[in-house]
């Protein structure tokens, strides 16, 4: 397993980084769902989905939250 992974060229000039990243804030929800959404979405949104950008980016393509819940 060494020799064929942690030794081979695959994982030759790989990064070794490591960064973590924040979930919004509810107001960093709200401004991420733009004007289209009111408050009280955003809050249903954050409750769901606990500001996770990328679970935010589909409900902000769904006419609603509640319907992008569903899906």
């Amino acid at each position: 397993m060494k020799n064929k992974v942690v030794l081979s060229k695959a994982l030759y000039n790989r990064s070794q980084h490591e960064f973590s990243l924040e979930p919004f804030s509810i107001n960093e929800t709200k401004e991420f769902l733009g004007a289209r959404y009111t408050g009280w979405d955003a809050f249903d949104a954050y409750l769901a989905v606990g500001g996770i950008p990328e679970y935010l980016k589909r409900i902000k393509t769904k006419s609603s939250i509640l319907l992008a819940l569903a899906d």
